[in-house]
C-alpha cells in the first residue's frame, strides 16, 4: 500500500514542480513570474501572449509576447527573454487587460499597432 506524503507547490500556479521541501517552494515563490510583487509581464495589465502560424514554416506555430502599453519601450531584458520583471511600465491587472481598452468597438484592429512584439522560442 502506498504511503501518504505531504508535498508543496507554487501558490501562483505557475507549473513549478511539486516538492516535499516547503522552503524550496517558498524561495521559488519570491521570484515566480506569476507573483504580482515581481511586476513581471505575466501579471501586467498591458501584456498579451499570442500564438500564430509561422509564415516561413506553414503548419508550425510561434508564441509571441506583446506589450501593448502606449508610448512605452520595455526594458532590454524583454527584448532578449520575452519577459521582464521589476518593469517600470507594469500595471496591476483588473477585470480586463488594459490593452483591450485601446481597441475600437467596431474593429478588431488596435488604434495604434504595438511595437513591442517579441517572438518567444
Amino acid at each position: 500500500m502506498p504511503r501518504k506524503v505531504t508535498a508543496y507547490g507554487c501558490k501562483f500556479r505557475c507549473g513549478y514542480r511539486v516538492t516535499t521541501k516547503k522552503a524550496t517552494v517558498e524561495a521559488h515563490e519570491k521570484t515566480c513570474f506569476r507573483n504580482p510583487d515581481r511586476k513581471a509581464c505575466s501579471t501586467c495589465a498591458w501584456h498579451e501572449r499570442d500564438t500564430c502560424e509561422d509564415l516561413e514554416n506553414p503548419g508550425f506555430f510561434k508564441n509571441y509576447s506583446i506589450c501593448h502599453k502606449p508610448d512605452f519601450t520595455p526594458p532590454e531584458m524583454y527584448k532578449k527573454h520575452g519577459v521582464a520583471w521589476d518593469c517600470p511600465g507594469w500595471e496591476e491587472f483588473g477585470e480586463l487587460p488594459a490593452w483591450m481598452e485601446i481597441y475600437d468597438e467596431c474593429s478588431d484592429e488596435p488604434e495604434s499597432t504595438p511595437n513591442n512584439v517579441i517572438p518567444i522560442f
